[in-house]
């Protein structure tokens, strides 16, 4: 039998994971381990941050919120897949299918997490609040007005839909707001938004198509790692940082336009994208930071950009396809694993002010038969060509190097 509040109400001494209500009798802050549904009592006004949180209380999924209850944190009721007002309340009120709304219908809070396929959010409301779509697997059809300017985080995570239409005065999707959207499969994004938030598209697997606006500035991590099925993508120009996971994983990846004006290219940006065949790198490109093509198994041949001053480490690792690459004059530092296991690297040339070539930089290019060193280089780490073609060649040529 699913344990209430009341079971536990008058509890002596708060502890972790304890149902607590404040001395006052006006704040409720969480539950015990056991419980699976509350009943918070009439006169309690606020509920606290995280009252609800599933790392904490797992089984709880099941609320009834008094008239008297005034105050809700943004998100705190994302755990909770049954959820009942008391009539009454003024400041916060269900419709016909159970979602909640406050700020007098402004803000969409809540949505039932089943039993709603199709649902058309009322012309009116201008906020959805931070998880409030959370897990509505069986939500087919979703309509949001024109009315809406702000989207929260986690709005839509674990959605079933497979298309949506945004509202066209929003200017950012937050943190995570699509994650897990599984059968999510394309999304154009309006003019007008300048930001993606963290993960915003996170492990939407079956996500094939993203049209990005050209008033979108900034991309954050993680935006859209494990969408295994996306293609290609067209970036906007004010664009300037690929950041670190960007495209993860994504492993049908097969093209990314990466426009002029981009400087950075983050930490395992196209980690395991291995169908990625061709990319373009600007010249804008200053810095491209470790690991950022791992595991791009089709990649034959890139071009790398005047001006840059080092090849990261583990930057091309595995890229097992990967024939030929144009190092600029620039660079002075090729890292740790920086082409490690490239087994078809046939022609490389070194530019001529390098200094230095990091342990295992080319351990494993099987192809490679010879490469040549410039004077300048002054340090050849541990087994920096172990395994290539060329191994006997290079030590041969520059025996000091290898004392």
């Amino acid at each position: 039998m699913a344990k209430s509040i009341y079971d536990n109400l008058f509890s002596k001494k708060r502890k972790e994971r304890e149902l607590y209500i404040s001395r006052s009798g006006k704040t409720f802050s969480g539950c015990t381990p056991e419980m699976t549904a509350v009943d918070i009592p009439e006169g309690v006004t606020t509920i606290a941050k995280d009252a609800f949180r599933r790392e904490y209380w797992a089984d709880v999924d099941t609320a009834r919120l008094p008239a008297s209850v005034r105050r809700i944190p943004e998100g705190v009721l994302a755990p909770l897949f049954y959820l009942t007002i008391a009539p009454g309340n003024p400041v916060f009120y269900q419709d016909s299918v159970g979602a909640v709304f406050a700020d007098e219908g402004k803000t969409l809070l809540w949505f039932p997490r089943t039993g709603v396929s199709e649902y058309a959010i009322p012309a009116g409301v201008t906020r959805i609040a931070a998880g409030a779509f959370y897990w509505c697997g069986g939500l087919k059809h979703l309509t949001i007005p024109e009315s809406v300017t702000r989207i929260g985080e986690k709005a839509f995570f674990h959605c079933g839909f497979e298309s949506l239409e945004l509202p066209p005065r929003i200017k950012a999707l937050e943190y995570r707001t699509f994650e897990a959207c599984s059968h999510l499969k394309s999304i154009r994004i309006p003019a007008g938004v300048t930001s993606l938030g963290n993960m915003v598209f996170f492990d939407c697997t079956e996500l094939e198509e993203v049209i990005l606006p050209e008033s979108l500035v900034k991309i954050d991590a993680d935006a859209f790692g494990f969408c295994k099925n996306l293609k290609k993508l067209r970036f906007p120009h004010g664009i300037t940082e690929i950041r670190t996971f960007m495209f993860m994983a994504c492993e049908n990846l097969e093209s990314v336009t990466i426009p002029e004006g981009v400087t950075d290219i983050g930490h395992q940006s196209f980690y395991g994208c291995h169908n990625l065949g061709e990319i373009t790198i600007p010249a804008s490109v200053a810095r491209i930071w470790g690991g950022a093509f791992t595991g791009c198994s089709k990649l034959k041949s890139v071009t790398l950009p005047e001006g840059l001053e080092s090849i990261a480490g583990e930057t091309f690792w595995w890229c097992e396809g990967l024939e030929s690459v144009t190092i600029p004059d620039s660079v002075t530092e090729i890292g740790r694993s920086a082409f490690l296991r490239c087994s078809s690297l046939k022609n490389v040339t070194l530019p001529p002010r390098l200094a230095r070539i990091g342990e295992s930089a080319f351990k494993g290019c099987t192809a490679l038969a010879r490469i040549d060193l410039p004077a300048s280089v002054v340090e050849v780490e541990d087994n920096a060509f172990e395994g290539a073609g060329c191994e006997e060649q290079v030590r041969q040529d520059h025996p000091e190097l290898f004392e």
